[in-house]
């Protein structure tokens, strides 16, 4: 699949592992599928969720050295991507691997943080570290008052002392989206919408008065550093040429231009996938 997003024009690569462990892997090895596989950037685990497979703090600890030393090898990130759950163990693991060994917490990447007040002590707390907090902003209607706009836990991580540098989101882009009741039962599924990357940039400047250039770090640039996406980020001669470009005053997205290639202009899609 990515290399099929790639063939229409979409820059794409892929993360080993599931949120289980052991990983699955494509060729039985994590570092080996990092080294071998120019797609594979890192590794996705689950952690402090009721479906993931409860690592031991030494499994995770494995695994983790396991990426960093592919990556290391290959030249790429090597980031362990991870879906933090909602239970109360939180960013635990994290916190004792950067405490008790020398893996750098550049290593980590954890995905939908700053949900609600309780969790986000926790990330505050990682961000104050140096740690990348990456806010997943595609959040489903009818989620409880204590759910945090993204856009607003944003503003509340830079008011607690975490850099802007260190902040990114992410849409969980047309992945599934459970709903759940208090007692854990599935009661739906919903699909977490591209869309919401775009909406949130917005908010962040016109609601929370964050500066655009700083949404522009969280949306684009903080990703392509934290991922070691050398040719992203930036609009520099020899860069990738990854533009949108947006109106002035509603910030609505006008034109797109995908490694220099026309996707959209004034509105109008010019360019469709294979089965559009």
């Amino acid at each position: 699949k990515a290399r099929a997003l790639d063939k229409e024009g979409i820059t794409t690569w892929i993360y080993t592992g599931a949120y289980q462990y052991p990983s699955p892997t494509i060729t039985e090895s994590i570092i080996s599928d990092i080294i071998l596989i120019d797609k594979v950037i890192g590794l996705k685990i689950a952690l402090s969720d009721h479906r993931a497979s409860h690592p031991t703090f030494g499994e995770f600890k494995r695994v983790t050295s396991e990426i960093r030393s592919g990556g290391i090898l290959a030249g790429k990130a090597g980031v362990v991507h991870i879906h933090m759950g909602s239970e109360k163990s939180g960013l635990s693991y994290l916190f004792d691997i950067i405490k008790n060994t020398d893996i750098p917490i550049e290593q980590f990447s954890p995905t939908h943080l700053g949900r609600d007040e309780e969790s986000l002590k926790d990330d505050i707390k990682f961000g104050q570290m140096g740690g990348y907090i990456d806010i997943t902003t595609s959040v489903p209607a009818g989620l409880s008052a204590e759910r945090i706009r993204p856009s607003k836990a944003v503003k509340r991580l830079t008011e607690n002392g975490v850099s802007i540098a260190r902040i990114t989101m992410s849409t969980d882009g047309n992945g599934s989206i459970p709903k759940w009741n208090e007692k854990k039962e599935l009661t739906g599924m919903a699909v977490a919408s591209v869309l919401s990357l775009h909406k949130e940039f917005v908010d962040i400047i016109k609601e929370e008065q964050i500066s655009i250039e700083d949404a522009i770090r969280v949306t684009s640039t903080n990703i392509a550093e934290h991922l070691k996406l050398e040719q992203k980020g930036e609009i520099i001669i020899g860069k990738d040429a990854d533009l949108l470009v947006l109106d002035k005053d509603s910030l609505h997205i006008k034109h797109v231009l995908a490694k220099g290639q026309i996707l959209m202009e004034n509105e109008r899609i010019m360019k469709f996938g294979t089965f559009e």
